[in-house]
């Protein structure tokens, strides 16, 4: 669990896609009635480049972007979440800001432990 705390911390922006984001961009993808072979195209390929940095950052075990910029961007988008939750009051809203606190919240503790 130390191993995968310390790679989600150095690398949080690939993990954040993968762990937040993607889920998401699958059910919008499922649940849009008018969707394109072009659209699943570019979401297969964004896809495809994130979970092979995932694989790779847990093989170098390194940093591969400077976090503190990071950080501040987190935070912004995770107070643009919340307020885009109150506005709508969606299952689906609900549910990204749970995942995106539980998120936070595993960043947090890898700093603090």
């Amino acid at each position: 669990m130390n191993t995968f705390l310390a790679n989600i911390s150095n690398n949080w922006v690939v993990w954040f896609y993968i762990i937040v984001l993607f889920p998401f961009q699958v059910y919008d993808i499922y649940k849009n009635k008018e969707r394109t072979y072009k659209d699943i195209i570019i979401f297969l390929i964004y896809s495809c480049f994130v979970l092979l940095a995932g694989i790779q950052s847990f093989v170098r075990e390194r940093s591969i972007i400077e976090p503190f910029p990071l950080y501040i961007i987190l935070i912004i988008s995770y107070f643009q979440s919340i307020v885009e939750c109150f506005k709508q009051k969606t299952i689906r809203s609900y549910l990204f800001i749970f995942v995106f606190s539980i998120f936070i919240i595993l960043i947090i503790l890898k700093h603090l432990l």
